[in-house]
């Protein structure tokens, strides 16, 4: 190597740590991006944004699985590496509902997810979440006059059973009360704020809304901050 080679070589070193993917100092921050109450409206574009690299966990309602065109949706974001879990059939809270209709809520959906997996060829990872977050915990209801069972632990049993691990979430965006009215709904500013508060391992709860396809995601599949994962 001659020397004004190796000179050029040594001013452009240190040039290349400066940009992040040369840069053995520079990490993403790894976040679990979880999706809500899918497949809708937004769905496509969503996936569309997300691209290649980026992966997802779409938490979907078994009842829009029996649409056929929302059940080939849901079989291409298989195909795609993105991960499909149960968020129930309807969206109840399990608190108002007595056990057998959530053993319905949970099973039908199961069933729908599982074949979903199956025509793609492969293993469903059996991930659940509670819709609103309600474990079933705020009421109980009794066998007989004499005794009462704790519906919380019943409905953990049958997700065991199931084969299933529920996921809560670290980032909640809130981006839902932007639709609300009045003192109810909060603004983009707050939502973003939520969004940009994720750290490394968080697990972050958006929804299939207007304002996650067009602001949320592409703010963490731009920002070059962040290695979107599936749990």
């Amino acid at each position: 190597m001659e020397r004004r080679d190796f000179l050029k070589l040594g001013l452009t070193l240190p040039l290349l740590f400066l940009i992040p993917r040369f840069n053995i100092f520079y990490f993403k921050k790894k976040v679990y991006l979880t999706i809500d109450d899918g497949p809708g409206k937004y769905h496509k574009e969503i996936l569309k944004i997300l691209g290649q690299e980026n992966k997802a966990t779409f938490f979907m309602l078994g009842h829009k699985l029996n649409d056929k065109n929302k059940y080939d949706l849901t079989c291409r974001t298989l195909e795609a590496g993105h991960e499909i879990g149960n968020h129930s059939y309807t969206h109840p809270r399990f608190s108002s509902i007595s056990l057998d209709e959530v053993k319905i809520e949970i099973e039908r959906t199961h069933q729908l997810i599982d074949r979903a997996y199956s025509t793609v060829g492969r293993t469903n990872p059996c991930l659940f979440r509670f819709p609103y977050g309600d474990l079933g915990d705020k009421l109980t209801e009794p066998i007989n006059e004499n005794q009462e069972f704790d519906k919380k632990e019943k409905i953990s049993g049958l997700l065991k059973m199931l084969g299933y691990t529920s996921y809560r979430w670290n980032v909640d965006s809130e981006d839902y009360r932007y639709y609300l009215d009045n003192d109810k709904r909060i603004s983009l500013d707050r939502i973003m704020g939520n969004v940009k508060s994720a750290g490394d391992g968080d697990i972050v709860l958006v929804h299939d809304l207007s304002i996650t396809a067009k602001n949320i995601i592409p703010f963490y599949v731009e920002s070059g901050k962040y290695e979107l994962v599936t749990l």
